[in-house]
């Protein structure tokens, strides 16, 4: 499986659905996480369905994803992507501690 991702460009296009996308695992609502960047370009569909998530890999260039849906458990997934968000906030809270109360943070810790 080739994805072409690195922390520099990709973790941020992450960091900025994450929050929405655990809002609606929450809620058990379909979302999308969209790998826009060049070179990527690829858009992942969680489709619920009853305790698993259905994830759709759909790519926007000439590359083929095998396979192009999968399932994975709803509670492992949320919490794969909440370690993600919790790992991000500790490690910004010890390099930027200042940034706790900014209304940017507080608005994406929210899913706004």
């Amino acid at each position: 499986m080739n994805w072409p991702v690195n922390v520099e460009v990709d973790f941020p296009i992450l960091l900025e659905q994450l929050s929405e996308i655990i809002g609606a695992l929450e809620d058990e609502a379909e979302c999308e996480l969209d790998f826009y960047e060049r070179g990527v370009e690829r858009l992942l569909t969680f489709v619920p369905r009853g305790t698993v998530y259905v994830v759709h890999c759909k790519s926007l260039t000439s590359w083929v994803p095998v396979p192009s849906v999968e399932e994975i458990d709803q509670a492992r997934l949320k919490a794969m992507l909440e370690a993600v968000r919790d790992n991000f906030m500790a490690t910004r809270s010890s390099v930027a501690p200042e940034l706790t109360a900014h209304p940017w943070v507080i608005a994406w810790m929210r899913g706004g």
